[in-house]
Formats: C-alpha cells, sequence, structure tokens
C-alpha cells in the first residue's frame, strides 16, 4: 500500500485539492494532512455551527483509484479540541454524488496522539474522498492531528527482481495488440478477479 497525497501546505498542491463544504475553520484543513504533525497549532479544527450540522474534510486527487484504509490521528492534547465519534468514509467521481465506503459509530475517544486505522473493503476506484464528520465526543467541535488516506494494491503478480518486489500485469499478445490477461481466483467460495478483466 500507498499514501495517496503529498504532505499539503496548502488548499491546492501538485493537483491535489482540499475542500471543507462546511466552512468549518477552513483556513486550516490542510494541516489535517501532513504525515504525523499533530500538535495543536498544526491540526485542523473543525468548528460547531448549528447552521452546518455536519463537517467535512474533503480532498480531489488528479486520479482516481481505489482506498484500502484511512488513518487517522488525534492532536497531542485532549484540552482544546475532541476525538471523533462516528462518521462515515466517502467516495465520489464528481464531487457531487458521494458514496458511503465505511461507517464509524459512537468510536471511543482517541488517546492523545493515537492513531487508528480503519480499513475500507472492496472500494471501486474514486477520484474524490471525504471523511464526513457527524459527531465528535465533545459535540461542540472536533480536532484532528492527521488523516491520511491509502492507494488499495493493484492487481496482477509481484517478483521480486533484484531483491525489490515488483508490480506485473500479465499480458498477452493477440492479432498484434497487446493485451492484458484476465486472471481469477477462487476465494470462500466465491470467483474473484485477479487482475486484467
Amino acid at each position: 500500500m500507498e499514501i495517496a497525497h503529498p504532505v499539503m501546505d496548502s488548499f491546492s498542491q501538485d493537483g491535489y485539492i482540499l475542500q471543507d463544504p462546511g466552512n468549518y475553520d477552513v483556513d486550516y484543513l490542510w494541516k489535517a494532512f501532513r504525515y504525523g504533525s499533530v500538535e495543536p497549532t498544526d491540526a485542523w479544527t473543525s468548528l460547531y455551527d448549528p447552521a452546518y450540522p455536519l463537517a467535512v474534510a474533503q480532498m480531489e486527487f488528479p486520479d482516481s483509484f481505489a482506498l484500502s484504509q484511512v488513518i487517522i490521528q488525534a492532536t497531542g492534547t485532549t484540552s482544546d479540541g475532541s476525538s471523533l465519534k462516528t462518521f462515515d468514509v466517502e467516495g465520489s467521481m464528481d464531487g457531487s454524488v458521494w458514496d458511503i465506503l465505511l461507517s464509524v459509530v459512537d468510536e471511543t475517544v482517541f488517546a492523545p496522539d493515537e492513531a487508528r486505522t480503519y480499513p475500507v473493503v472492496g472500494s471501486a476506484s474514486y477520484s474524490h474522498y471525504r471523511l464526513n464528520i457527524i459527531a465528535g465526543q465533545a459535540g461542540d467541535r472536533t480536532k484532528i492531528g492527521d488523516i491520511s488516506y491509502w492507494k488499495a494494491e493493484l492487481g496482477g503478480i509481484k517478483l521480486s527482481i533484484g531483491g525489490e518486489l515488483k508490480h506485473m500485469v500479465p499480458k498477452i499478445m493477440q492479432g498484434g495488440v497487446l493485451k492484458n490477461v484476465c486472471m481469477k481466483v477462487m476465494q470462500g467460495g466465491v470467483l474473484k478477479n485477479v487482475s486484467g478483466c
């Protein structure tokens, strides 16, 4: 697996665009995408406003990909914010219609600096992902030290070449055209695609 985005220093960077549709401290959303920098002054605070009951941390990617997991880390202190309680991880192709990929309800309180991994199983490929925060532990605001989205591994075969693991998709020449080979595997009594299908 590999992380799906760079360390963010602004809202728009190398084709990666951050948005906070609820307008909760929008100036600082990028601070939640800095790889483990969880000091309270280098984190994102989602301020509660009854007019906007949901807080959203949304990222647009330059290319679509399947999500394998989301890692969320609390800040280094709990004195000036609160950890997540109920939230959805969602994906979209256009940023307007969202599919729920994972729902977490009544999560326990994060310890300071604690990072939790949330696997996303069987995700389709999307170009937009977001953390849709429904409730925080304190109810008035949520503070997040770090959010990271991770790509699912590609299908195909991995071979060790020169001591390095390389990803390969099997291909075949057909009518003068190189085409992917459809590979399947039986898993739990169900035939599943491996690659090229």
